[in-house]
C-alpha cells in the first residue's frame, strides 16, 4: 500500500504534521454533525410514531384471542385474557400487548404461526400482567420472561405475573414495580435458566433484576429433571429453559410443589393450596346466647311490673319519678350487656347478636318504647 501510494506521487516526511482547522472549519463540521444527528432523531421518531399506530392498530381492530392460535395450543392455553388474534386462511397472528408504566399501548409482540416472533412497536421499559397486580401486597408478584411461562406460573401459583419479554427487559421492570408497588412487596423473578448458552443471560438478567428490585426480590430457577426426562426432553435438540417447559415435563402439581416451597421461603403462602381455617369455638352456643337474652327481657319485664304495682299501691314514696327506675334498669341492662359480651368470646359474624337482632340492648330499647303501657 505504501509503495502505491509513492508511486502515485504521496511523499512521506518524519515532521510532516496536519494542519488543525481554522475556527470557521470547525464550527462548519459541528454545525454539519448537528444537522445529520437532528435528522436521524427525526427519522426515528417518525419511525417510532409509525411502528405505535401500527401496533395501536392490531391491538386495537382485532379479535380477543380464544386460544385456537397454534402457539396457545402447543402451550396449553385455553384462557389468553388481553391477547387479539388476526385469523386469515393460512395465516394467524397473536398479538400480546406491551403497557409502559403508566398502562399506555408502546407496542405488541407478534407471534406466527410456527412460533417466530417479533416486535411492533417498543419493548423497552414495557411489560404485560397476567392476574390482578392489586393482589401483589398479599400474594406477592411474579416476574417472568415469556409470556407462556408467565402464564404456567400464573396457572400454578395464582399469582399476579409481570411478563417482560427478554432477560434484558425484566431489569428495568423490576425497578418500575419498585417504584409502583407498596413498600414490602415481595417479588419472585423466575429465572429462564439458559444453560445451552455460552453466557446464561436468562440468570443473569434475572439476578441484576433481584438487584434492581431490592431485599425483598428472590431469585428462582426451574426444578431439575430426573436424568432420563431430560434425555428425553433434549433429544431433539432443544433445552428445556423456563417453567413452561417444566410444567410440560415435569408436570403441573411438581412446579406448584417447587414453587410452593420457594413461596414459604419467602414467608407466603400459596393462595391456591390454603384450606379454609375453621372457626374458632365459642364459649356459647345459638341457643344459649337466645336463653341470655330472653332471660334478661324477662328481667327487665319483671322490672316494669313490680314498678307499675309499686306506683298503684303507693308502696315505694322514695321513687318520685319514673325517670329514676328507668336510669337504674338501664343501669342494670349496660352492666348485664357489658358482661355478657366479656363471657362471650371470638363470636363468628354469623352469630353475633346484632345478626339475631336480639341484644340486650334492642330489647332495653324495646321496653322504653313501651313505657307508657
Amino acid at each position: 500500500m505504501y509503495q502505491l501510494a509513492k508511486q502515485g506521487g504521496y511523499q512521506f516526511s518524519e515532521h510532516q504534521t496536519q494542519t488543525p482547522y481554522s475556527s470557521e472549519e470547525k464550527a462548519a463540521r459541528d454545525a454539519e454533525r448537528a444537522k445529520r444527528e437532528a435528522e436521524a432523531r427525526s427519522q426515528k421518531e417518525q419511525a417510532d410514531k409509525e411502528n405505535l399506530q401500527k401496533a395501536q392498530y392490531f391491538y386495537e381492530k382485532n379479535p380477543a384471542a380464544d386460544g385456537s392460535h397454534p402457539y396457545l395450543q402447543k402451550k396449553g392455553i385455553e384462557k389468553p385474557e388481553g391477547l387479539k388474534h388476526y385469523k386469515a386462511e393460512n395465516t394467524h397472528i397473536l398479538f400480546i400487548p406491551v403497557f409502559d408504566k403508566n398502562e399506555q399501548l408502546q407496542g405488541v409482540q407478534r407471534i406466527f404461526n410456527d412460533g417466530n416472533k417479533g416486535i411492533v412497536g417498543k419493548v423497552a421499559g414495557g411489560s404485560f400482567t397476567i392476574g390482578d397486580i392489586n393482589q401483589a401486597t398479599t400474594k406477592g408478584v411474579i416476574l417472568a420472561e415469556g409470556y407462556a411461562t408467565a402464564y404456567a406460573l400464573h396457572k400454578q401459583t395464582d399469582m399476579p405475573v409481570v411478563v417482560g419479554f427478554n432477560s434484558h427487559n425484566i431489569v428495568t421492570v423490576a425497578r418500575d414495580l419498585k417504584e409502583k408497588l407498596p413498600e414490602g412487596t415481595k417479588l419472585l423473578v423466575a429465572a429462564d435458566n439458559d444453560v445451552h448458552l455460552k453466557v446464561n443471560e436468562g440468570v443473569k438478567g434475572a439476578n441484576l433484576a433481584a438487584m434492581a428490585y431490592g431485599d425483598n426480590a428472590t431469585v428462582v430457577l426451574p426444578p431439575e429433571y430426573p436424568a432420563h426426562i431430560w434425555q428425553e426432553a433434549t433429544k431433539d435438540g432443544k433445552t428445556p429453559t423456563d417453567f413452561d417447559d417444566a410444567q410440560r415435563w415435569l408436570g403441573g402439581e411438581a412446579v406448584k410443589k417447587y414453587l410452593d416451597e420457594a413461596r414459604e421461603k419467602m414467608g407466603l403462602t400459596s393462595p391456591i393450596n390454603e384450606q379454609a381455617q375453621p372457626e374458632k369455638p365459642t364459649s356459647r352456643t345459638y341457643d344459649e346466647e337466645m336463653a341470655e337474652a330472653i332471660r334478661i327481657e324477662k328481667e327487665l319485664r319483671q322490672e316494669r311490673a313490680e314498678f307499675n304495682q309499686a306506683q298503684k299501691n303507693e308502696q315505694q314514696p322514695e321513687i318520685h319519678s319514673y325517670s329514676a327506675v328507668e336510669n337504674s334498669i338501664e343501669s342494670n341492662a349496660q352492666q348485664e350487656t357489658k358482661t355478657h359480651q366479656t363471657e362471650i368470646t371470638d363470636t363468628p359474624p354469623q352469630m353475633s347478636r346484632r345478626r339475631m337482632g336480639c341484644s340486650n340492648g334492642s330489647l332495653f330499647r324495646a321496653f322504653k318504647r313501651t313505657r307508657k303501657l
